[in-house]
């Protein structure tokens, strides 16, 4: 087919113009590209990258240098693996302590699913000094004192409670 439009091209005059549409559609296409690779998939699924557990790290390492205490619950082996990528945590614990949960290093405890009843409050049975970080399945009677959400805060993905 290839050949036969080459060939056809040559008797014809009109090899500019179809040279001109496929790099138009070439040109299209790459743009296209562009645009829904750097701007739109980040613009719009940034959770898909996990920037919330990127925030989520940050977060808690903002509290550990405060000294607190900190519990997430609703975590996956997911976010203790970002947590050692960005604390730079020796590789033979983190094998050691991937897949046991509860996982505790440092001040952090990890917990797979919520910590307490749904509905109940955290201020209950978390010590004073702790900060209670929560997936946003975990559902609980009082409002969080900061939150965690995807880009352009679409989406809520971690709450925060402070225990004082």
């Amino acid at each position: 087919g290839i050949y036969y439009l080459l060939a056809f091209i040559k008797k014809q005059n009109y090899k500019y113009l179809i040279f001109a549409v496929i790099f138009l559609i070439y040109t299209y296409s790459t743009l296209g590209y562009i645009f829904q690779y750097y701007y739109d998939w980040s613009r719009v699924n940034s959770k898909y990258f996990l920037t919330t557990t990127k925030d989520l790290v940050y977060t808690t390492n903002k509290y550990i240098k405060e000294g607190k205490k900190v519990i997430i619950s609703g975590a996956r082996p997911v976010e203790f693996l970002h947590f050692a990528f960005y604390n730079k945590i020796d590789p033979r614990i983190v094998q050691s302590k991937i897949n046991k949960f509860p996982i505790k290093f440092d001040n952090v405890t990890l917990i797979q699913g919520c910590f307490i009843n749904s509905l109940d409050s955290p201020y209950k049975f978390i010590p004073s000094g702790t900060v209670y970080i929560s997936n946003v399945l975990c559902k609980y009677k009082v409002k969080p004192v900061s939150k965690i959400t995807t880009y352009q805060n679409e989406e809520v993905m971690w709450n925060i409670y402070l225990i004082q």
